[in-house]
This record gives structure tokens, sequence and C-alpha cells, in this order.
């Protein structure tokens, strides 16, 4: 398992270093390495895609992102644009108020 999150973290990279857009939307990344991983994605519908991913061999969005997070923190030149980084920070704090059920005002919270 370790191989495979290696792997699409190695994938992850190369598309962050290819593509400014990649590093700022998601699904521009998810498309991305969708393509690496199995070239024939780009000629299926998103219904096909998404109800074979298992077959195709895809990862999840999540593990994706997960990854994209990673990379993105160990290297600072493949960040987002400062803007993404705000709106990225402010979904943080939602989902900080959401998940402990506690809403604080956005200046107020704990981190």
């Amino acid at each position: 398992m370790k191989n495979r999150k290696i792997e699409l973290e190695t994938i992850v990279t190369g598309c962050l270093v290819q593509s400014r857009e990649a590093r700022d939307d998601d699904f521009v990344l998810v498309n991305m390495v969708y393509d690496r991983i199995n070239a024939t994605t780009g000629s299926k519908s998103f219904d096909y895609v998404m109800r074979n991913h298992v077959f195709l061999g895809l990862p999840s969005f999540e593990s994706i992102t997960r990854a994209r997070r990673k990379v993105q923190a160990a290297r600072r030149d493949l960040q987002g644009s400062k803007q993404m980084k705000a709106i990225r920070k402010q979904e943080e704090k939602a989902f900080y108020n959401y998940a402990t059920d506690t809403w604080y005002e956005m200046d107020e919270l704990p981190f």
C-alpha cells in the first residue's frame, strides 16, 4: 500500500509542476492524475469513470487531494495562489466550526 501512496504523490507532484491551474483547482488536478494513470479516461463519460473507478485503477478524489496537501506542504514552490490559500483557509475554518459544532466568528478561532 505504501508504494501506491508514493506513486500517487509522484504523479501529483508531476501534475503540480506541469500546471499552475492544477495547484488551485482540485478538479483539474484529479483530471490530470486520472489521465496519467489511465489514458482512456479522457474518452469516457464522467459517469462511466465514476462508476468504474476501481476497474480503471483510479484513486479517490480524497486520496489525490490528500497527496496534494502533503506535496504542497513540502514544496512551497508548488503551492497555490495567495487567493486560493485564503479561500482554503476560510474553508478549513468553516469545516472546523461544522465538525466541532461550535460557531466561532472567523477571526476568533483557536488556530
